[in-house]
């Protein structure tokens, strides 16, 4: 049984992902980058303590290149939780992509989190790209009319993010 991965390195401003498969001789495992922008929500509300939290995470993936060539798009759902507080933390969930074609995914993934950002490993355990992993790097935007962001009284409850996948 082999087992693809996908690689993710930055060169710039561009996100690279590279594909391989171990094993018996197979088809060119197909690799791919995405740009991904979204909405978080958490409940309760990120502050300076860590604490257990459940979110939810709606988004686009656009402009998806894949390395045969292909082009396209999706929208993502996503939920999890985890211990998290406004500079650090851990999660765990689950992400459901509907593709420009039609077709779906299913994706487990984890993310740590330092501040603003946030990496996030992950694999496809159903339709298309399944048994792939992935990795992304987000970083979270706060309303610029909050500039102390989560680390007020009140805590974050939302946040826009964007990033590369």
């Amino acid at each position: 049984m082999s087992r693809r991965t996908l690689v993710a390195v930055m060169a710039g401003a561009s996100l690279l992902l590279f594909g391989a498969s171990g094993g018996v001789a197979h088809a060119q495992p197909r690799g791919a980058g995405c740009m991904l922008q979204g909405l978080f929500k958490t409940i309760p509300t990120l502050k300076s303590d860590p604490e257990k939290i459940r979110y939810t995470i709606t988004g686009k993936a656009t402009d998806c290149h894949w390395s045969d060539g292909a082009s396209e798009s999706g929208t993502f759902t996503a939920t999890g939780h985890g211990v998290a507080s406004c500079a650090f933390g851990t999660t765990q969930g689950i992400a459901h992509i509907l593709w420009s074609d039609r077709k779906t995914s299913t994706m487990t993934f984890t993310t740590t989190n330092v501040f603003d950002g946030i990496e996030l490993d992950g694999t496809f355990t159903k339709g298309e790209s399944k048994g792939y992993d992935a990795h992304a790097l987000l970083v979270f935007v706060v309303d610029k009319n909050e500039p102390v962001g989560c680390i007020t009284e009140f805590g974050l409850h939302d946040a826009t993010f964007y990033g590369f996948c």
